[in-house]
């Protein structure tokens, strides 16, 4: 394993934990409703294609397994395998998927034999590798699929240099794969909300810590607090003052339940998808999802 894949595995991990499971927020973020809906579009293009049962199919860079587990409800006797590069995003998957079979590995050298899989869905994961590996990668998941094997994958537009543009993707992947389908990924007003409600969640999260810290010290020996804070602290620990800063933690405490409800609940991003639908002529594409098919040896 090569010294930059494992400091990216490093970051990987420190990123789930301080955002993903178990995290700051308290619960898992990568369980939100944006995320439900935008596998549910990807499961639908792969059902349209694919609507019998399948055999062995991976999900590369799986994550915390949520597309995994809308692919065990769609294909419920097929045997899903996923992989990562970040261990403590796999644990959480392997722990919430147990009829899953997971491995922590990069792309493009996964660990799998030659025409092994039936079926590979890749997300937003081709953008992150080194321009120069695409190639590379996309050719070895030809090799790794059977023939007549399918392929689902997903990007994110960049403008930045590297970045993948609509032309440049499909040249790349008609590299090594018949496109047999391609639809917009356009989720520009379900990705503000999603944003702007966890930004929420993040400011109501630091004022509760920030209240509950003065009521501990408010609590204890004041001897070492001088001047303003001091005064401030004793206020706040006798009534009225009190009776109104329990109410104030109160309702942060039911701000940050109302918050959480929303960015978990998939209603309003199937709202929001809807709307999008009917401002599709209007917006440009985010992404796009193409659903193909191995290409046949010449």
């Amino acid at each position: 394993m090569s010294s930059s894949l494992k400091e990216t595995m490093q970051t990987m991990d420190a990123h789930y934990r301080s955002y993903g499971v178990e995290g700051r927020f308290g619960f898992d973020l990568y369980d939100k409703g944006l995320y439900q809906v935008r596998y549910q579009q990807v499961v639908r293009l792969i059902r349209k294609h694919q609507p019998a049962e399948q055999g062995l199919v991976l999900d590369l860079g799986c994550a915390t397994g949520r597309l995994l587990a809308q692919l065990q409800g769609a294909y419920p006797n097929a045997q899903l395998m996923g992989s990562d590069i970040a261990g403590v995003a796999l644990g959480y998957a392997k722990e919430h998927l147990p009829s899953a079979t997971f491995a922590q590995c990069g792309w493009p050298h996964l660990p799998l034999p030659a025409a092994s899989l039936d079926g590979l869905s890749i997300q937003e994961v081709l953008g992150h590798l080194p321009e120069a590996m695409r190639p590379e990668a996309l050719a070895q998941s030809r090799v790794i699929l059977k023939p007549g094997g399918w392929l689902c994958i997903g990007i994110k537009y960049r403008d930045k240099p590297g970045g993948l543009q609509p032309q440049s993707f499909l040249t790349l992947v008609e590299a090594a794969f018949e496109v047999v389908d391609r639809i917009p990924y356009q989720m520009w007003l379900s990705e503000l909300l999603s944003d702007a409600l966890s930004r929420s969640l993040d400011r109501a999260m630091q004022r509760n810590l920030r209240l509950a810290g003065w009521q501990q010290q408010a609590g204890g020996d004041l001897a070492q607090v001088t001047g303003k804070k001091r005064l401030f602290l004793q206020l706040i620990s006798t009534p009225p003052m009190s009776w109104l800063f329990a109410l104030l933690r109160g309702a942060c405490n039911l701000w940050q339940v109302i918050i959480r409800g929303l960015i978990l609940s998939p209603l309003p991003y199937r709202l929001l998808r809807t709307v999008e639908g009917l401002l599709s002529p209007l917006l440009k594409p985010r992404g796009e999802i193409l659903f193909c098919r191995r290409r046949q040896e010449s």
